[in-house]
């Protein structure tokens, strides 16, 4: 009678238990078990309609109460004292716990399941595992459950410990867990394996700051590495850098940051590796293969000064300076990232901009070299170390340099391999900008021809020694786009795109032995986007309702740099350095200078004083502790100024009158060396 009526219990408690659990079902997928079959050049295979339960699910349906009202003292322990009791819900419920085990047993079990989780771990000797341990091993379900019950068990028990992803986190895994999460779409595929968009189900994924879970589907790029031994080292790799990147505060905010990894052990010892990222809208070669992308004058402007952003982040990487504080030296890490091409370039949104602004960042570190070099101080170099253990493979590609095409890659000159990529790449994105996708497709098509081949599309020619290392398609293009005609709207991106092809075609597309390094291409690049505002100007006039409103505030520079002040100081915020001092204290907000009127430049912040008779205002160099405000005084504007802007090189002062009684509000610009206090 006693075993029928726990028998009756145990049906109750399912069927009372079950209806609940199941209306907390979320989809994630996991390796599919055929997978041990498979060669590893067939790549994984994923069952995506594997059910879980979310963090937190067992334990709000397996609360006090309901132990109390339909498990214990009925299904469990039927006969038992208050006492007993009371000590089965603290072992249930108090942490670790052992809800998730019991409601496995409970919704999918059988009662010979539960008389073994009585016994095993409530009553007097039981055992040390907990819902911390799961899921268990098959070894350690048959040793609990019994053989014919272990089947059961291990089938159902990840249900319940779907993997959480979060910031930071490199998680490890086995072929039995339950990702949370399912593919939402592809993104591209690669040599070493491909990258879905995965939506990532709410409450599996743990922000570090501040601390929480996800309270709706995350939505997350995931990068994931064939299961072969190369793909892995190339994985680890990867991981290694992107960590050692991300744990540098000076990090160029042109490198894609990882959220976080996961590896999971294959049958026969083989590892998969996976790499998270923030989704970007696509990658530079999807970007400029599509005219919906085509710039107009002022985004061409803004891919170039991405491309310069991106030189920058390549010499943060070459030049990498650290204290190491165990050895009291200076480390100087270089990254040769070594697989430089537009599909490793990934495009985000500038939210902060906004208008369809668009951010390069330098992605894919699965090919990236280290080299370490030791300094006794700030000066002397040394114990340069090879940055290439594998230095016998033979690297092949389009964006390739000439000296180590086709060749054993040694370590001589070999840095300068990713300033010939970023040529190649620049050079696409200026020709994208003057003659759209089409031109894109033409110019490859002439790679292919000019080659020596006829199948090769790489921009270099290795073979031709004694002249130009270029693929003669890459002159055509040279001189085409030099000669390029272009609208008057783009007479300053014209000058821009003569000076930087010039530069390509004598100091980056060459020889190693003639090619610029990347410190100096930064420095070249910097210079011809500072110079292309005009040297002449005439005052101009606009719609009145085409200027900003409610723009007199402090705000960010062109380059990212951002102007804060208090009650009575000017600070400056830059993405790469420290929060620099204030350079003025004796100059206070007040009725007369106010923080919402003013313009910010590089390092310039303007600050209207008075716009009744004339215009006067207060130039902060800010960041320079040797520069005193300088004081200007316009005369020649006798209207209220409604706006002014400095330009990003700090040369020009732009200023937006009142507009008269037919809407046009004139715009007047003067060269700041022009202006006297």
């Amino acid at each position: 009678m006693v075993e029928d009526a726990v028998t009756t219990a145990f049906k109750r408690a399912r069927s009372e238990l079950r209806p609940l659990l199941q209306k907390e079902t979320s989809t994630g997928c996991t390796i599919d078990n055929t997978l041990k079959a498979r060669s590893s050049t067939e790549g994984p295979s994923y069952r995506y309609d594997a059910a879980f339960f979310r963090d937190g699910v067992a334990e709000s349906i397996l609360t006090d109460e309901k132990l109390r009202r339909v498990v214990l003292g009925t299904a469990i322990h039927p006969q038992a004292g208050s006492s007993v009791l009371e000590n089965d819900i603290r072992r249930i419920i108090v942490a670790p716990g052992l809800q998730r085990i019991l409601l496995t047993i409970l919704c999918f079990g059988t009662g010979s399941m539960l008389r073994s989780f009585e016994e095993r771990f409530l009553g007097e000797n039981h055992c040390r595992y907990s819902d911390k341990d799961l899921p268990f091993d098959q070894s350690l379900v048959r040793e609990l459950f019994g053989e014919e019950d272990a089947t059961i068990f291990f089938q159902y028990q990840s249900n319940f410990v779907a993997l959480t992803l979060g910031t930071g986190k490199d998680a490890e895994y086995g072929p039995h867990h339950i990702l949370p999460y399912v593919p939402d779409k592809e993104l591209g595929r690669g040599g070493f394996g491909k990258v879905d968009q995965v939506k990532v189900e709410r409450g599996h994924f743990l922000y570090r700051e501040p601390p929480s879970r996800n309270r709706d589907p995350v939505f997350l790029a995931r990068k994931q590495f064939e299961p072969d031994a190369e793909s892995f080292r190339s994985f680890e790799r990867e991981r290694r850098t992107l960590r050692q990147l991300a744990d540098q505060k000076t990090c160029p905010s042109n490198i894609v940051t990882a959220i976080c990894t996961l590896v999971c052990t294959l049958p026969q010892g083989r590892k998969l590796g996976s790499i998270f990222f923030p989704p970007a809208i696509c990658d530079l070669d999807a970007y400029i293969r599509n005219d919906a992308n085509f710039p107009n004058n002022e985004a061409r402007r803004g891919h170039i000064q991405q491309m310069v952003e991106v030189c920058d982040a390549m010499h943060w990487l070459s030049e990498n300076l650290r204290h190491d504080s165990t050895t009291g030296k200076y480390v100087e890490k270089s990254y040769i990232h070594y697989d430089m091409k537009p599909s490793n370039i990934l495009i985000y949104e500038d939210v902060s901009v906004g208008n369809g602004a668009v951010i390069f960042k330098i992605a894919d570190f699965g090919q990236t070299r280290e080299i370490n070099r030791h300094y006794e101080g700030r000066a002397g170099r040394k114990n340069k170390a090879s940055p290439f253990p594998d230095a016998g493979r033979i690297y092949e590609g389009t964006f390739r340099a000439p000296e180590i095409h086709g060749q054993n890659v040694r370590d001589k000159n070999v840095e300068k391999g990713d300033v010939w990529s970023f040529g190649c790449i620049l050079l696409l994105v200026i020709l994208f900008g003057a003659q759209g996708a089409q031109a894109i497709e033409e110019f490859e098509d002439h790679r292919i021809r000019k080659s020596l081949s006829g199948r090769d599309d790489s921009f270099c020619n290795p073979q031709n020694r004694a002249n130009s290392v270029c693929n003669q398609a890459v002159l055509d293009c040279l001189a085409s786009l030099r000669e390029h005609e272009v609208s008057a709207d783009m007479h300053m991106n014209k000058n821009m795109m003569k000076h930087c092809i010039d530069y390509l075609r004598i100091g980056v597309l060459v020889k190693d032995t003639q090619r610029d390094n990347i410190s100096k291409v930064c420095k070249k690049l910097r210079e011809i986007y500072n110079q292309l505002e005009p040297r002449s100007a005439t005052p101009s006039s606009v719609n009145h309702g085409e200027l900003p409103r409610g723009a007199y505030r402090l705000g960010h520079s062109p380059d990212g740099k951002i102007f804060c002040c208090s009650r009575d100081k000017i600070y400056l915020y830059t993405p790469r350095r420290p929060i620099l001092n204030p350079t003025n204290n004796h100059h206070p907000w007040s009725r007369v200078v106010k923080a919402e009127s003013s313009s910010c430049s590089r390092e310039t912040l303007c600050v209207v004083a008075e716009w009744k008779e004339w215009f006067r205002c207060t130039l902060f160099k800010i960041g320079s502790e040797d520069s005193a405000p300088r004081d200007v005084v316009i005369r020649a504007i006798t209207k209220p100024a409604l706006k002014v802007a400095l330009s990003p090189d700090d040369r020009m002062l732009a200023i937006a009158c009142k507009p008269d009684e037919d809407g046009k509000a004139f715009v007047r610009l003067f060269y700041l060396e022009d202006l006297s206090p």
